[in-house]
């Protein structure tokens, strides 16, 4: 491998170090912080009236496990909502989000150097026959990653309603059973949304998955099951065959993957002068079946759930709506760019434009699922089963949207 690679690698896990030294070098000062953090909690996150109050007799004597009954009692609002504990808030992002983008990148160059080094000892059809076990391995995990994430979070959501989780619910939170989903407001004056899924953590948290698989409903226990067992195994199953299929492609000219590069070419596509009048851009844009498609399912979930709240309106609802309508018209910057160099007479390339298009619905598209059913989800109240089939069905959208652009750059 040129020295360039090399480089790239050891810039991966010299990052990934750093974070994992980080995480292990505040780890004993957060420690020592405990008493302190569950007394916060106590003060600011206890629900108002509530008696006996269940927080009083928090389990957990190290930071992870506290963070961790943070995340499931009030997600990050609860952790956010905390007074101080700088220094546990940092933890908090580097822990759940960089550690383990890195770990994913670490893991996968070390297949990858792996597979490069072994194979520059092996004969030539042992490496058709590891590109093949590298691709059937990318292929079936990432079906079965979808599936059990899909499935797992599904068969969840839908025991929202069951007795076992409202009395769960009113266990925690102090709801009332047979209310369904409620709000419940802490010390602090903080509103939060409790569902199944707070339900859930708070079980296996606090009582072990022992505790929980004998007491909950199948449907619960069949998608946890897939979530916390199977999701695992998939993602693992995913970097390890999609690192032995890139390793085994660089090596083997014959391959498939390699012949061009599907990089290079699919590059030299994207940057492919092809538009000069109004009138071929119509047409281009009235034939492009995916890329409206995505833009339907783009406008009909970025004004669901704001547009159809199932409560009464009140000024946040309204706030919320207006910023959905801004951020849609704004995304169409690479479409006003096209007309703009259109009106200018000047040439461009379609196939560049519209794959940006397509990234910006993506991008702000999952960004605003990902806010309304986190920080906004109080001013909706939806039954959890809803954010789940909202945002696969924007996920479907948007696999074959950009299934039809792969499909239309090698035609």
């Amino acid at each position: 491998m040129a020295l360039k690679s090399w480089l790239k690698f050891s810039i991966i896990w010299f990052l990934a170090g750093i974070v994992i030294i980080i995480v292990g070098a505040v780890v004993p000062t957060l420690n020592q912080q405990v008493p302190a953090l569950k007394q916060e909690i106590v003060n600011s996150l206890s629900v108002k009236d509530f008696i006996p109050n269940p927080l009083e007799s928090l389990k957990g004597d190290s930071a992870y496990n506290i963070l961790n009954f943070l995340l499931l009692y009030g997600s990050f609002k609860a952790i956010f909502s905390l007074n101080g504990f700088a220094l546990f808030k940092f933890w908090v992002i580097d822990l759940y989000i960089l550690v383990p983008i890195f770990t994913l990148f670490a893991v996968g160059t070390a297949v990858f150097v792996a597979v490069l080094l072994t194979n520059a000892t092996t004969a030539h059809w042992k490496r058709n026959i590891r590109l093949l076990v590298g691709k059937w391995m990318t292929t079936i995990s990432s079906f079965i990653l979808y599936i059990s994430l899909f499935l797992g979070l599904f068969l969840i959501a839908i025991a929202d309603g069951f007795s076992f989780v409202q009395e769960q619910e009113s266990r925690w939170y102090n709801l009332p059973e047979g209310e369904g989903q409620g709000l419940v407001t802490w010390m602090n004056n903080v509103q939060f949304q409790p569902n199944v899924f707070s339900v859930l953590g708070l079980m296996i948290n606090q009582e072990g998955l022992g505790q929980f698989f004998a007491q909950a409903p199948g449907v619960m226990q069949a998608g946890a099951g897939l979530v916390i067992f199977v999701m695992p195994l998939a993602v693992a199953s995913v970097v390890i065959g999609l690192s032995i299929r890139i390793a085994i492609e660089l090596l083997l000219p014959s391959s498939s993957g390699h012949r061009g590069g599907f990089g290079a070419n699919f590059i030299q596509w994207l940057g492919y002068i092809n538009i000069s009048s109004r009138r071929e851009l119509r047409q281009r844009l009235g034939s492009n079946i995916g890329m409206i498609v995505l833009m339907i399912g783009f406008v009909m979930i970025m004004i669901f759930p704001a547009f159809t709240s199932t409560t009464r309106y009140v000024a946040a609802n309204w706030i919320i709506l207006s910023v959905a309508i801004v951020l849609m018209v704004v995304s169409f910057i690479p479409l006003y760019f096209m007309l703009f160099c259109l009106a200018r007479l000047q040439e461009f390339s379609y196939n560049l434009l519209i794959f940006v298009q397509m990234l910006t619905w993506l991008v702000i598209g999952l960004l605003w699922q990902i806010l309304m059913w986190t920080v906004f989800k109080q001013y909706f109240q939806y039954p959890a089963v809803v954010p789940v089939i909202t945002t696969f069905f924007f996920v479907n959208i948007l696999l074959g949207s950009f299934y039809l652009l792969v499909r239309g750059y090698r035609k």
